[in-house]
């Protein structure tokens, strides 16, 4: 743990041991904390109190621009919004009383992350159920800007002129021109999570459950599935290894019988989002490999392969979109 996260650690554990005591900080002044995860814009704490288990969220810093307490205040409200649902943590405070540490406080939620590529169908048909949540508390808190203007917007940010003038960059300034002259399907928007990452899907006893909300928005539902289904995700996997998904129409399938929609629609409307989608996330990639140099450290090597022309042009291609 870095000195950093130490002094993180130290102060969240002083700022629960001075809070009073409530059902889910029983035993306050016997307060402990301990580092779960350490992210680049959240670090996460198990909170000992009284014999429960729960997490701290901190945000270190918002990715979407937003203040520190107004990332924290979107995301628990999402949580409030999901919570009928049992999909996600139960939210049980936002702590942002004068002099503590801003921080939710969520149930910890045991489990395994979601097994690759065997548990996909079953994380769609969590996803159907996730996107008939009615967002009353948070959905005037979400961006629900034009998916198209959004992750153009994005990939555009994250390419600025402070991120080197590569092979990479410029396969995805290309790319970023040929999707500025197509459009996306208008459907009924709806709650998202944007980021279904591996790590950020938890099994427990056959449920499945949703991590770290921090990119919530609303928009089309074939935004998470093709985020899901995207080739960077599935790369991104622990065990993966490079093997190509073979079966999305499976997920696909799953999803659309769980939400009862028309498979086919779905599948245009996912195949339109695709390369989309695989642009923000490489530019987020191309971004985070400039400051990333270890050789051998698994992100890192993912981050290159992610990062090279090659991968992109291959993919891109496959996704219809030639440079």
């Amino acid at each position: 743990m870095t000195a950093d996260v130490d002094g993180l650690r130290s102060a969240v554990e002083q700022s629960l041991r001075r809070h009073s005591p409530t059902p889910w900080l029983p035993d306050p002044a016997n307060t402990t904390v301990t580092l779960l995860v350490d992210g680049i814009y959240h670090a996460n704490f198990l909170v000992y109190s009284g014999g429960q288990v729960h997490v701290a969220r901190v945000s270190r810093r918002s990715q979407w621009g937003l203040s520190t307490i107004a990332q924290l205040q979107r995301e628990f409200a999402v949580l409030v919004d999901l919570a009928p649902l049992d999909v996600a943590p139960r939210p049980l405070a936002l702590v942002d009383s004068p002099g503590a540490v801003p921080m939710i406080v969520e149930s910890f939620l045991g489990g395994d992350f979601l097994p690759y590529p065997a548990g996909l169908s079953h994380c769609a048909e969590t996803l159907a159920t996730v996107h008939q949540c009615v967002p009353r508390r948070s959905g005037p808190l979400l961006d629900s800007r034009p998916a198209k203007e959004f992750l153009l917007g994005e990939a555009e940010k994250l390419l600025d002129s402070t991120v080197p003038d590569t092979s990479a960059t410029r396969v995805l300034r290309r790319c970023a021109g040929v999707l500025e002259q197509r459009g996306l399907p208008e459907t009924v928007p709806v709650l998202l999570h944007t980021d279904l990452i591996q790590h950020n899907i938890v099994l427990a006893a056959d449920r499945c459950r949703f991590l770290d909300w921090e990119g919530a928005r609303r928009g089309s539902a074939a935004w998470d599935l093709a985020y899901l289904l995207s080739p960077i995700t599935l790369r991104w996997a622990d065990s993966w290894g490079i093997e190509e998904f073979g079966d999305e129409q499976s997920v696909i399938r799953a999803y659309s019988s769980h939400a009862g929609l028309d498979a086919a629609t779905l599948t245009d409307h996912v195949a339109a989002f695709m390369p989309f989608v695989v642009l923000r996330a490489a530019a987020w990639c191309v971004r985070r490999s400039v400051s990333l140099t270890r050789s051998g450290d698994a992100v890192t090597d993912r981050l290159a392969l992610f990062s090279s022309p090659e991968f992109l042009l291959a993919h891109f291609r496959d996704l219809g979109v030639s440079v």
